[in-house]
């Protein structure tokens, strides 16, 4: 645990460091995760239970759509750039387990994607209840915070764990990339377009989180410091 830690902090410091990405990553998620659910739910929120329904559609899957841009935004740069600029020799010579490497660079890149589609959405949730007019503040229902707060997250770090990990070990993963944000676009299509409520989205969450962790543990089997140096090429 102490040596995921390590690797998680370091790969904080180095996603932070680069400004440039830090800026199009906010100006992403506020654009997703704001911007446009705002305009699309701002319709719903005058008709009776118009608000509380605006609600459970974002807690449905628009918020998890916004939450698996960002994240795959920030897996290229601690998978495929220390691949590509070689860094991730120097890494790989470390007494670290390879599992603490792959598993702290995906915390790594959760501990920063999902707090800011969190705070994304508690401002969209604060300018939906402005909108509303109704004099008091309503929030998600209690299925919807179970999603926003339970099964969102462990979705969304088993996605980065498995997106990380065919980086880390293919040495052309365009494909599990090309696959990874056509999940995302049909996420977040769907969360403009059907509104399944939070319990059913929650239990979609949960079965497609099971799906990604049974097919993360078959390629797991694969992960090698050879494999990794072969895949740099």
């Amino acid at each position: 645990m102490d040596d995921i830690i390590t690797v998680a902090r370091k790969e904080i410091r180095e996603i932070l460091g680069r400004k440039t990405t830090i800026i199009v990553f906010l100006v992403l998620g506020a654009f997703l995760g704001v911007y446009s659910p705002f305009g699309f739910l701002s319709i719903q929120i005058h008709a009776p239970g118009g608000l509380q329904m605006a609600l459970d559609t974002y807690t449905g899957f628009l918020f998890l759509g916004t939450s698996l841009a960002l994240a795959l935004g920030l897996t290229t740069r601690p998978f495929m750039l220390e691949k590509a600029e070689r860094t991730i020799e120097t890494l790989l010579t470390t007494p670290l387990s390879l599992r603490a490497i792959w598993l702290g660079k995906t915390t790594a890149v959760f501990a920063i994607s999902y707090p800011v589609a969190l705070a994304n959405g508690l401002a969209l949730i604060l300018l939906l209840n402005h909108a509303a007019g109704e004099g008091g503040f309503i929030g998600p229902s209690p299925l919807g915070c179970l999603n926003l707060f339970a099964t969102a997250p462990a979705l969304i770090f088993t996605f980065i764990a498995l997106v990380g990990l065919t980086e880390l070990i293919f040495m052309r993963p365009q494909f599990s990339q090309f696959l990874a944000y056509g999940i995302f676009f049909v996420v977040y299509r769907a969360g403009l377009t059907w509104s399944p409520g939070p319990g059913l989205a929650g239990v979609i969450y949960f079965l497609a989180a099971m799906g990604l962790l049974t097919i993360m543990t078959i390629v797991a089997r694969f992960l090698s410091r050879e494999r990794i140096v072969l895949s740099i090429g």
